[in-house]
């Protein structure tokens, strides 16, 4: 999730499958692949900002730490 690039692609490869199929199992169930990395890059800042470890960082910085490319986004 830390990587800017993440995508369907990469994930695909990772997996061992094609891109097209990884389109097609997520979309059986509802799913599309950049609303999942987002929704987990999310879930993963917010386990971070409740860290009493993570607090001395800034916002941004912990966005960024989760693959977000802008904090704003």
């Amino acid at each position: 999730l830390s990587n800017p690039a993440l995508d369907a692609e990469a994930i695909a490869q990772g997996c061992g499958i094609s891109t097209r199929y990884l389109y097609k199992i997520l979309g059986k169930v509802g799913i599309s692949v950049e609303s999942t990395i987002f929704e987990q890059r999310l879930l993963k800042c917010r386990e971070l900002l409740a860290s009493p470890a993570e607090r001395a960082h800034g916002i941004a910085e912990l966005c960024y730490r989760c693959g977000f490319r802008q904090a704003a986004r």
